[in-house]
């Protein structure tokens, strides 16, 4: 009979027992056995992270990166509400041009939505950049009443 030696178990060496020819190491996911001037080690793999985009897509499922992309389309959809929206306000504010937000102006209140926890939240902010903000609290609500599900689709992006 072999004996299995789990590496988490072992503090220093393992040594083959009298008697036995050969014993079987078994390695925890993040290590592997390297030979190194005739003798065995268990050493953690490096974790080497892919540095182009063809590495990542390696790595990838193609299933997941389907997904992304929907997500990715419906929050473009998102985007191309939401500045219908500032153009509607930049026409009722008489800007002559869309609306966007000043994120230098900090004296400048925006309306926005935002993921917080998981959740979505209606914030005011002045100076800290965020996608879904907009003149005033009354049009940042009807955006988040008419676009609720479409927001809560995309949220892991806002």
């Amino acid at each position: 009979m072999e004996k299995k030696v789990k590496v988490a178990e072992v503090r220093e060496r393992i040594v083959l027992p009298a008697g036995k020819d050969k014993m079987e190491v078994v390695t925890n996911d993040d290590c592997e056995l390297v030979s190194e001037g005739g003798k065995w080690y268990v050493r953690r793999k490096k974790v080497v992270f892919p540095e182009t985009y063809e590495e990542c897509l390696e790595l990838i499922e193609t299933i997941d990166i389907l997904c992304n992309i929907s997500t990715i389309t419906k929050f473009q959809h998102l985007l191309v509400c939401r500045d219908a929206y500032w153009k509607i306000a930049g026409e009722q504010m008489g800007l002559g041009k869309p609306w966007k937000p000043d994120w230098k102006k900090a004296n400048e209140r925006k309306y926005c939505i935002v993921n917080t926890e998981g959740n979505i939240t209606k914030w005011v902010q002045k100076t800290t950049n965020k996608i879904l903000a907009f003149p005033t609290p009354e049009m940042r609500d009807v955006f988040y009443n008419n676009f609720k599900s479409l927001i809560e689709e995309v949220k892991e992006l806002l």
